[in-house]
């Protein structure tokens, strides 16, 4: 059983491998661990192999049930997410769920149904999916999957196994993100440093512009040690604006902002406390560090405060124009009093 879908969670390759060809696969997974590192992918890939019809190594990919998985079409398997407009996964779709996993297989030996970001379920269905998970059906099997295992009822996280997913390395990222060949090789250094252990979070930097903000806003920021507070937010705001009409998704983009900009910072404390690496840009951090007035220890710390404090202030619906200019207006003081 080969699982080529996914690059890295050997470890966790490894443990569902054995746990198929022991004969000792369960009704009910968590896949729990960062976004974008591979459980749904491997969710997918294990149904595949489950459903494969091949006698040598599975998945073998051309036989019906692979090409059905390859075309998202085969009736024995259910991916079910939040609906966007709700961004909650409700008891109507919680039911639907129960019922598929309740009739029998139509051309394979098990019906498989996959929740993606479990954490979104509503109360309502997460109660709803109890007796599912009490009472399966011995051709059923269902895998949640979840970046906030926290946020899940804790009768759901009792009764279904735990599987472990890891951050992905800069060079596991780097190996993802080279299968768009339109990708410069600096856009794949970037974003593979800033992504946090997460292919998704790295593929979202460079298809919102993360990288052209940063160069924008956050570098010059760094290396003058100086920007108007006005100017600063507006092209922000400007830049989150671009991502949809709706509030949330810009809200989403700003928040990714900070995050990068919060990187940025903790590169230059890292260099401040004589760290061996710099992990994210450690070319221009030196330099940064090494400017006439650039804040010390304190400054930087002071800084991510005011970070986070803008963040908490787009997490409570203040207007973004504001959080914004006041995060500027934070650092310029900050900067101006190293």
């Amino acid at each position: 059983m080969r699982f080529d879908s996914v690059i890295g969670q050997d470890r966790t390759k490894q443990l569902l491998q054995r746990t198929v060809e022991q004969n000792r696969l369960g009704h009910s997974y968590l896949f729990s661990g960062p976004d974008g590192v591979g459980k749904t992918l491997l969710a997918l890939d294990l149904a595949k192999a489950l459903f494969c019809r091949a006698t040598g190594e599975r998945p073998c990919g051309v036989c019906r049930d692979c090409r059905m998985m390859e075309h998202e079409t085969h009736p024995d398997v259910l991916v079910m997410q939040a609906q966007e407009e709700k961004r909650l996964i409700g008891i109507d779709q919680a039911r639907e769920l129960g019922h598929f996993l309740t009739i029998m297989p139509v051309q394979a030996e098990r019906r498989i149904a996959i929740i993606r970001e479990a954490e979104n379920l509503t109360e309502e269905a997460g109660n709803s999916l109890l007796k599912t998970l009490e009472e399966p059906a011995s051709f059923a099997l269902l895998i949640l999957t979840s970046s906030r295992i926290q946020s899940l009822l804790p009768t759901i996280r009792s009764r279904a196994q735990e599987v472990r997913f890891s951050p992905l390395t800069p060079e596991q990222i780097r190996q993802i993100l080279r299968t768009r060949p339109e990708l410069e090789e600096a856009e794949v250094r970037f974003a593979a440093r800033f992504a946090n252990g997460s292919a998704g979070r790295a593929f979202g930097i460079l298809d919102s512009g993360g990288r052209e903000i940063f160069s924008e806003v956050i570098a010059p920021l760094l290396a003058a040690g100086r920007g108007e507070a006005f100017e600063l937010s507006d092209s922000v705001a400007d830049w989150a604006r671009t991502t949809s009409s709706k509030l949330e998704p810009q809200r989403e983009r700003v928040r990714e902002f900070l995050r990068l900009l919060s990187c940025a910072w903790r590169d230059l404390l890292a260099e401040r406390v004589g760290a061996a690496e710099l992990p994210f840009m450690p070319e221009q951090s030196s330099q940064w560090a090494a400017r006439p007035g650039a804040p010390g220890v304190s400054g930087i710390l002071r800084i991510e405060e005011a970070i986070w404090n803008a963040r908490r202030m787009i997490d409570s619906n203040v207007a973004m124009n504001l959080a914004l200019q006041e995060l500027f207006e934070r650092i310029a003081r900050i900067q101006k009093a190293a």
